[in-house]
């Protein structure tokens, strides 16, 4: 058995201007036929990473999440402007997405607001 086994999600980093909409197009590189993908921003806080994973309070935003070929598990992950402009300049965040079908974070980084 290797001394350390680790399983940790692909990393993407994000920088956005404050106000601006986003949308990331992407393939997740397995079949996400009849999966479940959820994906939410968090303050880089332990309540923030709470509220993430409980939905209770919510987390700080809410990613659209589109898969667009399943099969390949092509997706589009997307951020209204308005979202994006209710996130503090001021505050870290991280992100991630999640699959139900293998249970853990596919994809997740820290995710930054500027102003233009």
């Amino acid at each position: 058995m290797p001394a350390l086994y680790e399983q940790l999600p692909g990393e993407l980093d994000i920088v956005v201007c404050h106000g601006d909409g986003l949308t990331i197009t992407g393939s997740l590189g397995f079949n996400a036929t009849g999966d479940t993908l959820t994906a939410v921003v968090y303050e880089d806080t332990a309540a923030g990473y709470a509220a993430a994973i409980a939905a209770t309070p919510a987390p700080a935003a809410t990613w659209t999440v589109t898969v667009v070929t399943a099969a390949t598990g092509d997706v589009s992950l997307s951020l209204s402007a308005n979202t994006i402009k209710g996130l503090s300049l001021t505050k870290s965040y991280r992100w991630f997405l999640r699959s139900s079908n293998l249970n853990r974070s596919c994809v997740s980084g820290t995710f930054a607001t500027r102003a233009p």
